[in-house]
């Protein structure tokens, strides 16, 4: 005998309550789980990576659940040109929803399935990568290993001797350090950074036909930093490092088989294409 918006109200409410508690309890474990990332993952994330939660993400949560509760709160509320002899008439004898209702649960029920089992699938496949990276050989031993980085920007820096001038001092610099047995300055921290993605063409081929290298930048003894083997030819000069202007490059032997197909790459040009021009550089080792 209840009125259609007192009914309205009651299912509003409960839906409400429930979506509320479950809202808070959710973003209750999701802080603790940003909390746990930061004290066992935090030294291996990238550090444009900030784990914050703050007053948007509560703001999101409520504004979820209000949502969420009204939309199925729809679905539960009988309209107001329900009537009881339509309503029995719709459920016959039977002690259960009408077909209309049966049909709506139904929907929803298969919905709620696809989405849950949607987001589990993509859980899975986001826990199963992050694990894999972690157990992911990046060729070199980082436990006593320490980056910091540095932008070099403005007009002081706008030639390449000047930023040649301040790497060399701060080399220098950390280099008389105590405990500290080689250092290095780098483009792209390994294992953080890609690098540059770059168009490499050899001598004779068309510029079409490239092959996608990522480029670093790197001084001499970058090598003897990470523990990289030298395969074949030599490492970078003093001289080569600080000049700007030196055309030299070393390449990874998988590289090396792909644009040469197994002969010594060591004195050979490689060219780094851009737009219409083509920069050549001699390989001076692997």
């Amino acid at each position: 005998g209840a009125s259609s918006q007192r009914l309205a109200v009651l299912v509003l409410s409960e839906v409400l309550f429930l979506t509320i508690v479950g809202a808070l309890f959710a973003a209750a474990a999701a802080s603790v789980g940003v909390h746990l990332v930061e004290v066992f993952w935090s030294d291996q994330l990238p550090y444009w990576v900030t784990l914050e939660p703050d007053h948007r993400m509560w703001l999101f949560v409520v504004a979820v659940s209000v949502t969420t509760a009204i939309a199925i709160a729809l679905f539960g509320i009988p309209g107001a040109h329900s009537t009881l002899a339509s309503t029995l008439a719709e459920n016959e004898a039977r002690a259960t929803l009408g077909k209309r209702m049966q049909g709506t649960r139904t929907s929803l029920a298969a919905a709620q399935i696809s989405l849950s089992l949607a987001l589990l699938v993509g859980a899975h496949l986001m826990i199963g990568s992050f694990m894999a990276l972690q157990r992911a050989d990046l060729g070199f031993s980082f436990d006593r290993f320490l980056a910091a980085r540095t932008n070099l920007s403005g007009d002081a820096f706008d030639e390449n001797s000047a930023r040649t001038a301040y790497v060399e001092s701060a080399l220098t610099a950390v280099q008389a350090e105590s405990g500290v047995t080689a250092v290095a300055a780098t483009s792209s921290i390994p294992g953080v950074d890609a690098g540059d993605t770059v168009r490499l063409i050899t001598d004779g081929v068309n510029l079409g036909d490239h092959v996608e290298a990522q480029s670093v930048s790197v001084t001499s003894q970058f090598s003897d930093v990470l523990g990289l083997a030298v395969r074949e030819g030599r490492t970078f000069t003093t001289s080569e490092a600080s000049d700007s202007d030196a055309q030299v490059a070393m390449v990874i032997e998988r590289l090396a088989a792909t644009l040469w197909s197994g002969e010594s790459p060591v004195g050979r040009r490689v060219g780094i294409a851009a737009q219409e021009r083509v920069d050549w550089v001699t390989i001076v080792g692997v």
